[in-house]
């Protein structure tokens, strides 16, 4: 099975990762050969578009490598996933904070596991050396799947956006999904005040899944980019959080047996 996650930088780190299973990716920027990070500047891109920050990465891997894969993800810099294929023993051998972090996630689950730096730092290194047996762990794990993302916000996504942006835009957005070419020959089972959002733009998913939802997110986005000249920072990848959300509720509806995993995200003390 093939797999690939990427990490979605706008500046090369000082630690990359360049896996079998785990990418760097840096959008907007030549890389210097031997960095083993890779960048969105060749091919189909959006990569000179701060507007759209980090679905530059999304839209350059869908329009340019989907077929390179069979299960895609992405994930932040200062935001990984917690995937931990290490048992026990292990994991108190190699790293003991990460076995520590399973033990503290499923006694309190939360979206997010804050850190120290150096314990992130420990954690990109355990991911950099994972043995053989553990990425086919990890690679069989996921092909069990087909969406992992983020744990979940139980507020209403309608009264979610109210609070935390222009509460004018919501019916426009409503508006943009109902009438994509998306549901051109389906059926709308959104539910627009759901209670089950997954923002943060993280997911890994299977390939057909993830190309499915490109064309719907970025046809709603290109509507309000182009057609509407809704402009202002970061507005597409806060819409894009609430589409993604919505893809979900739709595709569950569709498939009751969709086979979806929420995965704690690790964040760096230092960037909160």
């Amino acid at each position: 099975m093939r797999l690939k996650i990427f990490s979605c930088h706008h500046v090369l780190p000082s630690y990359v990762l360049s896996t079998e299973i785990f990418q760097t990716l840096v959008s907007g920027i030549e890389v210097p050969d031997g960095s083993g990070a890779e960048t969105d500047i060749a091919g189909i891109n959006i990569a000179d578009d701060n507007d759209f920050s980090e679905l530059r990465h999304q839209y350059f891997i869908w329009k340019n490598r989907i077929s390179e894969f069979d299960y895609i993800g992405f994930e932040h810099y200062r935001r990984p996933f917690l995937i931990d294929p290490l048992d026990a023993r292990t994991a108190q051998s190699l790293m003991p904070p990460l076995l520590a972090l399973r033990r503290h996630y499923h006694a309190n689950p939360a979206w997010a596991l804050v850190v120290d730096d150096s314990i992130m730092a420990d954690y990109f290194g355990v991911r950099k050396h994972l043995t053989p047996a553990e990425v086919a762990r990890v690679k069989t794990w996921i092909a069990g799947l087909d969406i992992v993302t983020t744990c979940g916000d139980r507020l209403p996504i309608d009264d979610q956006w109210r609070l935390c942006h222009d509460p004018a835009l919501w019916p426009e957005i409503v508006r943009l999904v109902r009438a994509s070419p998306y549901f051109a020959d389906r059926e709308c089972f959104i539910d627009f005040s759901l209670r089950n959002s997954h923002f943060r733009n993280m997911y890994i998913m299977r390939a057909d899944l993830y190309a499915e939802y490109m064309s719907f997110c970025f046809g709603i986005l290109f509507e309000m980019r182009d057609v509407l000249a809704i402009r202002s920072q970061r507005l597409y990848g806060y819409v894009s959080e609430r589409l993604f959300s919505l893809f979900m509720h739709q595709k569950r509806v569709e498939n009751p047996y969709l086979r979806v995993h929420e995965l704690p995200v690790l964040v760096a003390r230092s960037s909160l």
